[in-house]
């Protein structure tokens, strides 16, 4: 049975790539460009990874965070992956505190992204 990926990330090009990208290495890859949208497909679906940015809106928040600790809280199986172009001691923190699988700088080329995936799925494909 393929792996269940919800991508979470609110520029659309790079949701769309990165999407297109991990389907194309045989997962099934849900998509959500807010928090709202993330958390209803949370509501119906288990993921095996959620890969989500750390803001998803231009009023400068860590929404990503929050939906983090809302996984953990109902999916405690479920590993996720934090990417952001703005990384900073606290939120490496705070990532920890979260049990935060891996944290990617943005951009990140699609090969390395492939490569953590498998890694913190503990798989190839």
């Amino acid at each position: 049975m393929p792996q269940q990926i919800l991508l979470v990330e609110d520029e659309e090009t790079i949701l769309n790539s990165m999407a297109d990208f991990l389907e194309a290495h045989g997962y099934v890859v849900d998509r959500a460009q807010e928090l709202a949208a993330a958390q209803a497909l949370l509501a119906n679906y288990r993921y095996d990874l959620v890969i989500t940015d750390l803001r998803l809106s231009s009023v400068n928040r860590a929404e990503g965070l929050s939906l983090i600790e809302e996984i953990y809280e109902r999916y405690p199986w479920t590993k996720v992956i934090l990417q952001t172009a703005y990384r900073s001691p606290e939120v490496d923190a705070e990532c920890r505190l979260n049990r935060v699988h891996a944290v990617l700088d943005k951009p990140q080329p699609l090969p390395e992204l492939l490569k953590v995936v498998r890694k913190v799925l503990g798989g190839e494909k």
